[in-house]
């Protein structure tokens, strides 16, 4: 999981680094920090490989916010998945993301 992360991170930083829009960015493998033009807006990107305890999430967003950045979390695309065949119900920190994140979660 963890080599996987690292390609997606680099992947996503790569494709950032081809557009117009990035001014700069940093990558420190779970997460991907950038600088928007033209007015310089500041995005962090967290790529999360296991869950996040609610509280960690609150966190980020809480101190994020409070600093004008832009948080996105995107999970690993297993974490997201039920077993075949399973109903699955929403953790609770998956309930958190989809209240904030217009009822969506990204997954890698």
């Amino acid at each position: 999981m963890r080599f996987e992360t690292i390609n997606a991170a680099s992947y996503l930083v790569w494709r950032l680094q081809h557009t117009d829009r990035v001014a700069d960015i940093f990558d420190d493998g779970d997460l991907v920090s950038l600088r928007l033009r033209p007015n310089r807006e500041q995005v962090y990107i967290y790529l999360v490989e296991r869950p996040m305890p609610l509280t960690d999430i609150q966190y980020h967003l809480d101190t994020n916010s409070k600093q004008g950045i832009f948080t996105l979390f995107i999970y690993w695309v297993d974490m997201l998945l039920p077993p075949d065949g399973v109903d699955y119900v929403p953790d609770d920190w998956m309930d958190a993301l989809l209240s904030v994140q217009g009822d969506k979660i990204y997954g890698f």
